[in-house]
């Protein structure tokens, strides 16, 4: 993917080092909001250099206790090493904001205005996680409420930091049901087109109330000072996750990713 039309792809050996990443498991409980209390767990380890990439809530639940069982929602964050540079300085920060629809985004709209007032301040988006708090809003005719998310950025503590810009972009999926479910858009050709305007897919978040809703962030440095150049290619894998429930070690689940 990426490949300009009618030019062949000639893969290149990657000249850099071999990525170290680390994987941090987290436990949240449902009555809490994503991640407000273990912003800690995360950012010790910018002082090591491993930086966050992204957060995944995995599709189960453990429980403890008999009569009053607590729920936790298990996480798992993957920070990438990163070579230290004299010259950047980079914090974790995590902002509360609200996703009032996954289909039409509005210029303003909290979620955009969060991430412009990030972004002007040298911020770099590096992912979006719903938490467990809905927005309540709308008509007793069938809307539903909006939706809390926490938006992760790394934040520059060094002087004159580069300004990216953010584009974000609604797309529809069309869910298939059969023996299992599909999940279908034109999702390839639309990744395509952007990466050769020289964005870059920062997260695609996926409204889980509606998995027929995303939005897909993309960023750019500054066009206004680096013009428009084609540089990343995409590449999709994958992944197959076998779940089992959490009151029973015979009972599985498999969602393909």
């Amino acid at each position: 993917m990426g490949n300009r039309p009618g030019h062949q792809h000639r893969e290149s050996p990657y000249p850099g080092p071999s990525p170290d990443y680390r994987f941090i498991n987290l436990e949240i409980g449902a009555g809490q909001e994503m991640m407000s209390r273990n912003v800690e767990a995360l950012a010790r380890h910018y002082n090591e250099n491993f930086r966050l990439l992204c957060l995944n809530k995995t599709l189960s639940q453990t429980h403890s206790g008999m009569v009053s069982p607590t729920i936790k929602v298990p996480n798992q964050a993957i920070n990438i090493y990163r070579s230290p540079n004299p010259n950047e300085v980079w914090r974790l920060q995590i902002e509360k904001s609200v996703i009032e629809s996954c289909r039409t985004l509005q210029a303003s709209s909290q979620l955009i205005k969060t991430m412009s007032t990030m972004s002007e301040q040298g911020g770099r988006l590096i992912c979006i996680e719903e938490t467990v708090q809905q927005v309540a809003h709308g008509t007793s005719g069938g809307s539903r409420g909006s939706i809390g998310v926490d938006v992760f950025f790394d934040m520059p503590t060094h002087p004159n930091p580069h300004i990216y810009e953010y584009h974000l972009q609604p797309i529809p999926m069309e869910i298939k049901a059969g023996s299992g479910e599909t999940v279908c858009s034109e999702w390839a050709s639309f990744l395509e087109m952007n990466l050769w305007q020289g964005l870059r897919l920062v997260d695609i978040f996926i409204d889980k109330s509606n998995v027929a809703d995303t939005i897909w962030f993309f960023e750019t440095i500054d066009p206004k000072t680096d013009g428009i150049t084609p540089m990343y290619e995409g590449t999709v894998v994958d992944h197959c996750i076998t779940l089992q429930d959490g009151f029973s070690a015979s009972c599985g689940l498999e969602f393909r990713i």
